[in-house]
């Protein structure tokens, strides 16, 4: 009997129900536990010299950070003109939960190092493979920086040796030259007694 009021009472209703639908799927997207998936970054070092140690490390957490246990890692690193310097090197976990890392010697090589690091991370029934790469330079200012500091060594170490020497011929010289002037003293003296014990005995002889 009254269609304008029912429709009115109606559309009321309709929109009261989609307010709450829409509350109760904003509520669901809010607070329903989502996947935090997983990350990987890098946090080692980017500069070295020839012949130090080296280590490439990666960090393995899901992205609120709360790192991975039990990953495997494995890591390639190539030289600057793009062939291997190592090849698939496990890596080994460090006390630090999450990181896990590579040491290694670093080449006599100057120029930049790619390397890439691929972790297997159990996640239920299955693994999810991430992978990251970076680089490390081993640089020839630092390693001439390295050759200057030990050839200053060397040379301060010949310097010392040199005064050491010279230091001991001059103590050499000394004591040599003192000795015979001692001896030199002795002689002269022995000469001048005997030289009066004999003058004496002469005298002596002389008054008999």
């Amino acid at each position: 009997m009254y269609p304008g009021r029912r429709f009115k009472l109606d559309r009321k209703k309709i929109t009261i129900l989609a307010s709450a639908l829409a509350i109760i799927v904003i509520s669901l997207f809010i607070f329903w536990p989502r996947d935090p998936g997983l990350n990987i970054k890098m946090v080692s070092g980017t500069e070295y010299i020839s012949g130090e140690n080296g280590q490439v490390i990666a960090r393995v957490s899901d992205r609120n950070g709360v790192p991975y246990d039990n990953v495997l890692c494995t890591a390639k690193i190539i030289y600057p003109d793009k062939s291997y310097f190592l090849l698939d090197q496990p890596l080994s976990e460090s006390s630090e939960p999450g990181n896990y890392y590579l040491q290694f010697t670093t080449p006599t090589i100057n120029g930049i190092y790619e390397y890439i690091i691929t972790c297997d991370v159990p996640r239920g029934s299955r693994n999810e493979t991430l992978k990251i790469s970076s680089s490390f330079h081993v640089s020839p200012a630092l390693n001439f920086i390295v050759e200057m500091s030990i050839l200053q060594a060397e040379r301060y170490r010949d310097i010392i040796s040199r005064i050491n020497q010279t230091r001991e011929e001059l103590l050499a010289q000394i004591n040599e030259t003192f000795s015979e002037d001692i001896l030199a003293a002795l002689d002269d003296k022995s000469g001048q007694i005997i030289g009066r014990i004999d003058s004496s005995k002469n005298e002596t002889m002389t008054n008999v």
